[in-house]
């Protein structure tokens, strides 16, 4: 039986693999894709996942992250896709407010409780990100910081702040990212014409359905109500733009 603190840990790879993927082409994400760690990291952090994940998800797509071409061809080919799919066109739109629609006023109440989620873990998106608190890279990243932390916690056997971890997961999953992540990659898959991205969108869209299963929610438990979070130190993430 593998144990909590992996799991977690592995849980937490997989949304850090997710929120680099689908952010601007960094150094290190192609250099993981040229030389083919990242594929390997990925099939490992999902052999390490919990039990739905391994039934749901099909990791033999990892091996489409991988790239034969050189670094710069290969960074070049993610930056054209990337823009194209995620440039003033919009053709697979990348922030919680924009996807879900709705009137104005929807969409700031969306965006401030996302902001007051993470001001309340004591979080803030890193100045240089230059994004939305609602763009898709950032809430996956948040979702691999609440991960890592429960890792931490079941490690040093600090098992309160391990439940507070495991509540914000269930809160903030249930509240925002499971709300339209999954439309987001079933969008992705459609519009792209990237082997890279296409992979993405569908281990993605598997992923979804087995954080869903893991975290016992159900389509209907979903909303917007966004009160009562608990706190924690403060946090900058690293998602880049």
């Amino acid at each position: 039986m593998k144990s909590k603190g992996r799991v977690a840990g592995c849980r937490a790879i997989l949304y850090s693999f997710f929120a680099q993927a689908l952010s601007s082409p960094s150094d290190a994400l192609v250099r993981g894709i040229c030389d083919g760690s990242l594929g390997l990291t990925v099939a490992a952090a999902f052999d390490g996942a919990p039990l739905p994940h391994r039934r749901m998800i099909d990791a033999s797509q990892t091996v489409a992250l991988a790239s034969r071409d050189s670094e710069r061809a290969t960074r070049d080919r993610l930056l054209v896709e990337y823009t194209r799919l995620y440039g003033a066109a919009l053709m697979c739109p990348h922030y919680e407010a924009d996807h879900v629609g709705g009137d104005p006023f929807r969409a700031v109440h969306i965006i401030s409780d996302i902001a007051a989620f993470y001001a309340t873990f004591g979080v803030r998106v890193a100045a240089g990100a230059c994004e939305r608190p609602d763009y898709i890279g950032i809430e996956l990243d948040f979702m691999k910081f609440l991960t890592a932390k429960q890792s931490l916690a079941v490690v040093q056997k600090q098992w309160q702040h391990s439940r507070i971890c495991r509540a914000a997961q269930e809160k903030f999953f249930r509240e925002h990212l499971g709300q339209w992540a999954s439309g987001f990659a079933s969008g992705l898959i459609e519009a792209t014409s990237d082997r890279f991205y296409e992979a993405v969108g569908q281990l993605l869209l598997q992923f979804v359905a087995a954080e869903r299963t893991y975290l016992r929610l159900v389509q209907a438990e979903f909303a917007y109500p966004g009160v009562g979070r608990p706190t924690d130190p403060t946090y900058e993430m690293e998602v880049r733009s």
